[in-house]
């Protein structure tokens, strides 16, 4: 994929091939595939099998007790965490778990999604799996004991707010965060990007902050 834009995908059928046309599909494709091969469509519309270390490892640390629940995993694409949906409540009868991604266009949808949140902001279910783009605005997760991050993003802010979703002042517990990498993936990449940015953002001083709103509030005036 890097080289010629094509990957080529073990579990499907000989001659299948995954191809971007352009950089940012190149990227998404690449994305895609290091979070689970199940997010791939073949040309005849159905997905790719289910593949995914980051998924395999977060059952092996469920399995042996080195997770604590309530657990929140946050994901980019709609297909992972259904996939992590299912695998967790196959393989977990006694955890109960649910989904929450951005597809939610009628009000019975919003109902239900609201009510699984706050089945998890009660106490009242196990593992929550949540899309960034849904979940990392206006919510209090601070019960969570664990947060796992099965997929990367590009954009700094979704970690931040992420983590603002769990980590309150005067919170009395430190939750556990786990952030599985493939070395030699896009998640390398990934990873030194927001490394720029997150320290690029810690150097800024509160001098530097004032000065901001100062010239903001010169502009709007």
């Amino acid at each position: 994929m890097n080289d010629q834009w094509i990957a080529m995908i073990e579990e499907a059928l000989e001659g299948d091939e995954v191809k971007a046309p352009n950089r940012l599909a190149q990227m998404t494709r690449l994305q895609q595939i290091t979070s689970n091969t199940v997010n791939l469509t073949k040309d005849d519309g159905k997905a790719y099998p289910n593949s995914s270390a980051k998924e395999d490892a977060l059952i092996d640390l469920i399995r042996n007790d080195e997770v604590e629940t309530p657990l929140l995993v946050w994901v980019n694409y709609v297909p992972t965490g259904e996939s992590y949906k299912q695998r967790i409540a196959k393989e977990f009868k006694d955890l109960s778990v649910e989904f929450v991604h951005g597809d939610a266009t009628t009000n019975a949808r919003k109902a239900a999604r609201e009510d699984v949140l706050q089945r998890f902001k009660d106490g009242n279910l196990d593992v929550l799996i949540m899309q960034y783009k849904v979940g990392k605005f206006g919510h209090t997760f601070t019960q969570t004991r664990s947060v796992y991050y099965a997929d990367r993003s590009w954009d700094a802010d979704d970690i931040v707010q992420s983590l603002r979703r769990v980590k309150r002042i005067g919170l009395t517990h430190s939750p556990v965060l786990i952030t599985p990498r493939c070395p030699g993936t896009i998640d390398d990449l990934i990873e030194k990007i927001l490394e720029d940015k997150l320290t690029s953002i810690s150097e800024v001083s509160n001098a530097d902050l004032v000065e901001l709103l100062r010239s903001l509030g010169r502009d709007a005036r």
